[in-house]
């Protein structure tokens, strides 16, 4: 007998939202997520481009431990917040895909 059952999985995610973009700011912010897959991405505002989506199995470790990399390696975007960082897509995908 099969039951309903739905699988969650956490996410970690680099995003450059609208504003950023349209500022021409070289900022992105790291987030988490244990919505499903896209949901998420989709309450940022229309513009914003996801750059990275990776399903991990704690999000709350890996985002910990990106946001303390990059506070060591980057500069933080504290105008916008703890998790925005100044800086290249290709620099930041890199450390994401080593963590």
């Amino acid at each position: 007998m099969l039951h309903n059952v739905q699988f969650f999985y956490d996410y970690i995610y680099l995003i450059r939202t609208r504003e950023c973009i349209s500022r021409k700011l070289n900022i992105y912010k790291i987030g988490k997520t244990r919505t499903e897959n896209l949901k998420r991405i989709h309450n940022y505002p229309k513009g914003s481009c996801l750059i990275i989506q990776i399903k991990t199995s704690n999000s709350d470790n890996v985002e910990k431990i990106l946001i303390d990399l990059f506070n060591k390696i980057m500069q933080n975007a504290d105008l916008f917040g703890r998790e925005y960082f100044y800086g290249t897509e290709f620099e930041m995908v890199m450390h994401i895909m080593n963590v």
